[in-house]
C-alpha cells in the first residue's frame, strides 16, 4: 500500500526521510544493555532457535544475554556461550 491510498495526501519522501533522521538524533545513545533490552526482546528471533555449540553440543536458546552471549538450554541446563552456530531447518 501507499502513504497516498492509506492517508489520503501525497509525501515528499525527502522531508519524511529528514524527519526520520532528526527523531533519530534527538534518541539518548544506549549505555548499557539494560536501556536496549526492552526494544530487542519485541524484535529479538533468537529464542527458541537450535544452535551448535563450539563443543559439538546442541542449544536451545532461551534469549540473548546482557553482553550479546546466547544463554541457552543444553540437556536442561542453563549455559551462556561466546559463539554458535544456528542450525537452520
Amino acid at each position: 500500500t501507499s502513504a497516498k491510498i492509506s492517508h489520503g495526501h501525497s509525501y515528499d519522501p525527502e522531508h519524511i526521510g529528514r524527519a526520520i533522521l532528526a527523531r533519530l538524533a534527538s534518541l539518548p545513545e544506549p549505555r548499557d544493555w539494560s536501556d536496549l533490552a526492552t526494544i530487542w526482546d519485541l524484535f529479538d528471533d533468537t529464542p527458541g532457535k537450535h544452535y551448535m555449540l563450539p563443543d559439538g553440543q546442541t542449544g536451545l536458546a532461551l534469549s540473548v544475554g546482557p553482553h550479546g552471549e546466547l544463554l541457552c538450554s543444553v540437556n536442561g541446563e542453563w549455559q551462556s556461550v561466546l559463539a554458535a552456530d544456528a542450525i537452520l531447518g
